[in-house]
């Protein structure tokens, strides 16, 4: 992949017509983003699916099954991805710690890639990944849970050999800091005020892939012990309630 700019064209043509299935679950994804899962309506969904309500029972058992499957079709492909990279690199250390920059580069550009991929077709999955942190309701909660159990097991276990078994807590904030990235990075370009950017970073992929693994492997580098920042004066830095109160 290459540092040129990508562009939104028309596509190669001659697709064939999606299954019903497929045009539900495509209708759902894209109003689930608008609208939220608790404000979206089966009968919205089933109209721009060009299909029935009776369809998304039989595929789908519930307007739940539905909103399930909308997230496992997202999250599925990007874990099982991960963790067959993981299988590979783990094989091909042998006993050795597989490397710190091969680490981060499977857990970042799966995801990513997707994003820069479908920037252009589906420009709402942003949105839908931020739904998926703001406000989803508590079965898709679980669901997450579940999907993510493993691949977040193995990337402990794995940033533990690598960085030279750190204790388990600094494991866990350094994969917790990396969520932060990937999730900011799809998410910034979606809400103007959080991006510095100019450009969608799915124009310019290589560049921005690099700029985000130089950045997360430098941290998860760091050991926090070996840096000089005493908290013993930390209540210096402490905003004056004041400021909570009536704006003067």
């Amino acid at each position: 992949m290459g540092d040129s700019e990508k562009t939104c064209g028309s596509g190669p043509g001659g697709k064939s017509t999606p299954s019903a299935r497929t045009r539900i679950l495509d209708a759902a994804e894209r109003i689930f983003a608008e609208q939220g899962v608790d404000a979206a309506s089966l009968r919205r969904i089933t109209r721009e699916a060009e299909a029935n309500i009776a369809g998304v029972h039989y595929y789908f058992g519930s307007k739940n099954g539905l909103v399930l499957e909308v997230y496992r079709r997202l999250i599925r492909p990007v874990n099982k991805k991960r963790l067959s990279l993981l299988d590979q690199a783990r094989a091909s250390a042998g006993e050795d710690p597989i490397p710190l920059p091969e680490l981060v580069k499977i857990f970042f550009i799966p995801p990513l890639l997707i994003c820069y991929q479908e920037h252009c077709a589906r420009p709402h999955l942003p949105r839908l990944i931020g739904r998926m942190f703001s406000d989803a309701p508590d079965l898709i909660r679980k669901m997450i849970d579940e999907e993510f159990s493993k691949m977040k097991t193995r990337f402990l276990e794995e940033l533990g050999m690598s960085l030279g078994r750190r204790p388990k807590e600094e494991l866990i904030w350094k994969l917790h800091f990396m969520v932060g990235i990937l999730v900011n990075t799809m998410l910034a370009t979606e809400f103007p005020p959080l991006s510095l950017l100019d450009h969608h970073p799915a124009e310019k992929p290589a560049q921005s892939l690099r700029q985000i693994l130089a950045f997360a492997l430098a941290g998860i580098q760091q050991d926090p012990e070996s840096l000089d920042l005493s908290m013993d004066d930390f209540e210096s830095y402490r905003v004056d309630e004041a400021v909570f109160g009536e704006a003067e």
